[in-house]
């Protein structure tokens, strides 16, 4: 038996920083100060910050996926995430949206609701808190999820598969 998935998209730092890095950059510089981990840590900040999105793929084959990673999500500026975060443990706190090219922060207000109510979900999917940061609106939270092959941690099944 085929086993099919839903998988909403994550985009790796990377992945952002070549197709929207002045877009990036102008987010940063707005948003995060000096002492974030953008700034005091930025190789292990581009290895374990992941960026939301609202693409999702139906019907991805369940071979595809290598298998679990935590993500936290958060609001702010974690402190120290070296300290923190372990091996397969990434946050999120901030959207990409690859097609206009631009970057919101979790905390912004001026989501549609579709898009707000997308974010809510994912955020009460599975409550816990990020050992470096305050709780988000709902709560932060460690989502199961999977990684598609071929661009880990850049897809997941978020409870909404098999």
């Amino acid at each position: 038996e085929t086993r099919r998935l839903t998988v909403r998209w994550l985009y790796r730092c990377e992945e952002v920083e070549g197709q929207g890095s002045a877009a990036l950059v102008r987010y940063r510089k707005r948003h995060f100060p000096s002492s974030d981990a953008v700034h005091s840590y930025p190789d292990f900040n581009r290895e374990h910050e992941i960026f939301f999105s609202f693409h999702i793929d139906p019907g991805v084959h369940s071979d595809s996926v290598l298998g679990h990673v935590t993500l936290y999500f958060l609001e702010g500026n974690p402190v120290r995430p070296n300290a923190h975060l372990r091996r397969h443990e990434y946050y999120c706190r901030s959207v990409w949206d690859p097609n206009d090219r631009l970057i919101y922060g979790f905390f912004e207000k001026d989501f549609k609701p579709l898009h707000k109510h997308a974010i809510n979900l994912e955020i009460a999917f599975a409550p816990y808190l990020h050992p470096a940061s305050p709780p988000l609106g709902l709560e932060s939270v460690e989502s199961q999820s999977p990684a598609k092959r071929g661009r880990p941690p850049a897809g997941g099944n978020w409870g909404q598969g098999g």
